[in-house]
């Protein structure tokens, strides 16, 4: 008996297949009743046709005109290169959201699958139509889809409101066995709600079983603010990770991708309005509706709506002469990953991870400074009032190249200007427990070749005891060059992860203010 059990055991396990751990829903036809149920209403009163909730396309049309040329993008086994022009707005809105035969009474339909109470993906919404083929295509992992079956609404987009307010023409519950039936089978399903007003609904059930896919490209800020990725389509529930990095100025500004403090040349969406200037962006969508994010050099986000990705600079007037006569000029490069989501990314909308930014350099300077007068070589030492200070460098070479004077001056009055915030942000990025940093020192030790500024931030322990820790900042003619711990008095090792995000602050944070003061001061 023993022998036997263990043999329908195997043969059990030899005829299995895993059930997939990520399904993809392509939501096809949608076709709703002329009338609302039960009544002979219209779904719409003409007088009350509000705009749709589609959303802006600020980000591409503010670009459209300034959008002439770029370096194409590849995603790998596509063959397809950008192609842009006047009119770049409709990289994301596509054909016109409106059904083929319309009538103002129609409703606007559109389709939502929800993930929890905060979380929901939702298509474009379809303006006056009682039939439309959406190709709504939506990332589910299995293991997310409740005991009760997910939600699927068609709403009606009334122009007001949230999309959860929105009236329901028809409802589905699809049942986690359902859906794997259904994969397992033809591949489709044929659903209605005629209690409510969804007549048909078909729905292709597959399996996202790509293990992420990855495009790369380098974007000419100097010809286009925002590009479309050719050959990548986004899910909606897709985890999708950009990460930039690059060198360019924009009206004579130096910056990377984190860019700088914002101005009035920043997209006026309400995710780019208020942020940096020329910081690296994200768009993803389709029909007129899309959701911009503000990457700067690495972040990762969950698609809330699915479509073609764009990436870009927070700039509304790339052009090789900007109006005020300052150059813009540069490039910067972009590598996009695309995966499918867990399953508590994909009720939470919340990406787990860390996301690794690249190392940033900002653009050279010597084209541009080589000329200025040189400053003396010993900085003014700091005083924080806080313990004796601490002698600058001895021993430095008399002169240092030409092109150092001007840098030297402008990390001066940086270290001077923001040494609480050095000081603090430097404490907190090695040693998140401690308290209480100043900047004791500033100095620096030049060479024909580069400039070696060295940060000694005081902070205290978790028991009071004072430490010093000094940080090398390294800077050339062509920009900076790396931050890294000279010496530490805490012997607490420091995690690899630390020492890159000090790296990152001096790059992408103080650097950019040398560059600016550099550009105004000569």
């Amino acid at each position: 008996m023993r022998v036997v059990a263990m043999l329908a055991i195997a043969a059990a396990a030899a005829g299995s297949t895993e059930a997939p751990k990520t399904l993809v829903l392509d939501v096809g036809l949608v076709r709703v009743s002329s009338l609302r149920p039960g009544t002979q209403k219209p779904w719409d009163p003409p007088s009350e046709k509000a705009q749709s909730t589609n959303g802006n396309c600020d980000v591409l049309a503010d670009a459209a005109d300034l959008v002439m040329d770029l370096s194409p993008f590849h995603v790998p086994g596509s063959t397809t290169a950008v192609k842009v022009g006047r009119g770049a707005c409709h990289f994301l809105t596509g054909v016109a959201a409106k059904g083929q035969v319309t009538s103002k009474t129609d409703p606007d339909p559109f389709v939502r699958v929800v993930a929890s109470p905060e979380v929901s993906y939702r298509s474009p919404t379809i303006v006056d139509a009682l039939s439309h083929v959406f190709h709504f295509r939506v990332a589910v992992p299995v293991g997310a889809i409740p005991n009760s079956g997910l939600e699927l609404y068609v709403q009606n987009d009334s122009g007001r409101g949230t999309a959860e307010s929105q009236e329901v023409i028809g409802s589905l519950r699809l049942r986690r066995k359902q859906l794997l039936d259904a994969f397992e089978g033809s591949g489709l399903l044929r659903l209605d709600d005629k209690e409510g007003g969804l007549e048909r609904i078909e729905i292709a059930v597959s399996e996202d079983d790509s293990k992420g896919v990855k495009a790369r490209g380098t974007l000419n800020v100097s010809k286009a603010s925002v590009a479309r990725i050719p050959g990548l389509d986004i899910n909606a529930g897709d985890v999708v990770e950009v990460s930039a990095v690059g060198r360019y100025e924009l009206e004579g500004s130096p910056m990377g991708a984190d860019g700088l403090a914002p101005n009035r040349l920043n997209f006026t969406d309400a995710a780019l309005r208020g942020a940096p200037h020329g910081a690296a962006l994200a768009v993803v969508g389709e029909y007129g509706r899309f959701a911009s994010f503000l990457t700067k050099s690495c972040r990762r986000f969950v698609a809330p709506s699915g479509g073609i990705l764009a990436v870009g600079i927070n700039d509304q007037r790339p052009t090789s002469k900007a109006a005020s006569g300052g150059v813009t000029r540069g490039s910067v490069s972009f590598q996009i990953d695309v995966r499918p989501p867990t399953p508590e990314e994909w009720r939470t909308g919340v990406v787990s991870g860390r996301c690794e930014a690249p190392p940033q350099t900002a653009v050279a300077l010597a084209d541009r400074i080589d000329q200025a007068p040189s400053s003396p070589t010993r900085s003014e030492v700091l005083s924080d009032g806080d313990g004796p200070d601490v002698a600058p460098a001895a021993g430095a070479p008399p002169e240092a190249a030409v092109w150092s004077g001007p840098v030297i001056a402008a990390v001066q009055r940086l270290a001077q200007s923001r040494s609480s915030n050095i000081a603090i942000a430097v404490q907190r990025i090695l040693h998140p427990s401690g308290n209480g940093a100043v900047l004791r020192n500033f100095d620096y030790v030049p060479d024909p070749n580069k400039l070696i500024f060295r940060f000694a931030t005081s902070w205290r322990g978790a028991f009071g005891t004072r430490y010093v820790t000094t940080v090398a900042w390294e800077i050339g003619p062509d920009g900076h060059h790396r931050a890294a711990v000279l010496s530490d008095t805490a012997r607490i090792p420091i995690g690899r992860r630390n020492l890159q995000e000090l790296n990152r602050y001096f790059a992408t944070n103080l650097y950019p203010m040398v560059a600016q003061d550099i550009e105004r001061t000569y």
